[in-house]
This record gives structure tokens, sequence and C-alpha cells, in this order.
């Protein structure tokens, strides 16, 4: 499903990205310690994992795009491109 991954995806796409040593503990304390930017919805017995489109910071309402821009301030680089 668009938008949502598992934590395993999510592990996968650090490593591959070459953050190897993140555990899937750590990813778990990450959403855990971060739970005002993520939302877990349980399908089953399968767990995913999606950035909210919205929050309140600091008594301000935060869109994802404007999230975005705050948060996510490292870039990936893009794999094949000079």
């Amino acid at each position: 499903m668009a938008g949502e991954s598992k934590v395993g995806t999510i592990q996968a796409f650090l490593n591959w990205i070459g953050m190897e040593d993140v555990t899937r503990q750590a990813i778990e304390s990450a959403l855990k310690r971060h739970s005002n930017l993520f939302e877990i919805k349980k399908k089953g017995h399968e767990r995913y994992v999606a950035l909210k489109k919205s929050i309140d910071l600091e008594g301000n309402r935060l869109e994802l795009p404007e999230l975005a821009g705050r948060f996510f301030v490292h870039k990936v680089p893009v794999i094949g491109r000079q």
C-alpha cells in the first residue's frame, strides 16, 4: 500500500542506502519515541508504518510537506545519477 511500510522493509531500505548497523529494535524505538510523527496500523498480524499527514507541533498545525522540510533535512543520494 502506498505510503505505508513494514519495519523490515524500512530496515532493508536503510541497509540499502548504507546504514547497515540499523537494527529492527532501533527502528521500533524511534517509532515509539517519535510517535507524534508516525502512525502504526495493524492489519491482522502485520504492522505498517506511515508518516502522519499532519501534527500539532508547539501549538502549530503542520501538514506533511512542511513536516518534510523540518524533520527530513538529510538528503539521500540518488543511486546511478552522476
